[in-house]
């Protein structure tokens, strides 16, 4: 996929990416934090630049709704203090708007769901779609139709590779693996013992996820939570959900020649002392002089 007809990017997820690696970054004049806003804003204006779509969403999470499913549901996140993050993610959704950039967060959603929702009504459309994360949940989407750019490295994955890594499984299988193994990074829990290569090896063995779980004494030991964890892991964009029906009907702009508000844009960035971000966009033609 050389030149995908449609960007969808885990706005959170690459904030947070950002401020791990470049959260020691601040403003000369008073201290104020802005690695995250530096280096996400630096992030989606190259990935854009570089790809060129026919349309790019920012997906924002909302609600999380799956604690209503287990409370321990992503409990495992740190509870410091992150208000000079939030102020920096505020400035960013404010700075892709004068952009023309399209966002959307949905109040009953996570930006998972969302983008798996956007997923689904654009390739059911006939559209080839370039998620953008680092999260490993989404390697259930992949198809012909859709690939994964993990932003860190630069490095696109495909749903070739995700059968060749995993033995011949199907990449929309995926969330019967995690049931297994769990995911660490939201705090689901695995059965021990149980790693990818031996939840791949279970369903290649049974042919099926059921059919493994009735007949692998460890798995059907483990039954209730293993299913618990389906529920977790697995995406909800196969639903028809009004969300992106409503986003998509919204005659979604195509991105700019022309930068929408070029003052606003040129005083923000320079209030946030960015003149490394506004000489990149001069170069790239996003015309702020």
């Amino acid at each position: 996929m050389s030149q995908p007809d449609v960007l969808l990017i885990d706005g959170l997820n690459l904030v947070f990416r950002n401020q791990y690696k470049l959260g020691h970054l601040s403003r000369q004049s008073d201290g104020v934090p802005s690695g995250a806003l530096f280096g996400s804003l630096r992030s989606i204006l190259k990935i854009v630049n570089d790809y060129k779509p026919d349309e790019c969403v920012i997906c924002w999470d909302g609600q999380n709704n799956r604690r209503l499913i287990d409370k321990n549901y992503k409990a495992n996140r740190s509870s410091e203090d992150r208000s000079d993050l939030y102020n920096q993610i505020s400035a960013l959704e404010v700075l892709l708007s004068y952009l023309g950039i399209f966002q959307w967060r949905d109040g009953d959603q996570e930006a998972d769901d969302l983008i798996a929702e956007f997923t689904y009504h654009y390739t059911t459309a006939g559209h080839s779609v370039l998620i953008v994360s680092e999260d490993h949940d989404f390697m259930q989407l992949l198809s012909k139709d859709v690939e994964i750019l993990k932003p860190m490295k630069n490095n696109i994955v495909t749903e070739q590779d995700f059968i060749d890594g995993h033995d011949g499984i199907p990449a929309w299988r995926y969330p019967e693996i995690m049931a297994m193994t769990g995911c660490a990074t939201d705090g689901v829990p695995g059965i021990k013992g149980i790693g990818e290569r031996t939840a791949v090896k279970y369903l290649n063995k049974h042919g099926s996820f059921h059919q493994a779980l009735y007949h692998e004494p460890k798995l059907s030991q483990n039954f209730d939570r293993i299913m618990l964890n389906y529920q977790l892991v697995k995406l909800n964009g196969a639903r028809i959900g009004m969300s992106a029906q409503r986003a998509i009907a919204i005659d979604m702009k195509t991105l700019p020649e022309k930068v929408r508000h070029i003052k606003y844009t040129k005083d923000m960035l320079e209030q946030w002392e960015m003149n490394r971000v506004i000489q990149s966009l001069e170069a790239r033609e996003w015309r702020l002089k």
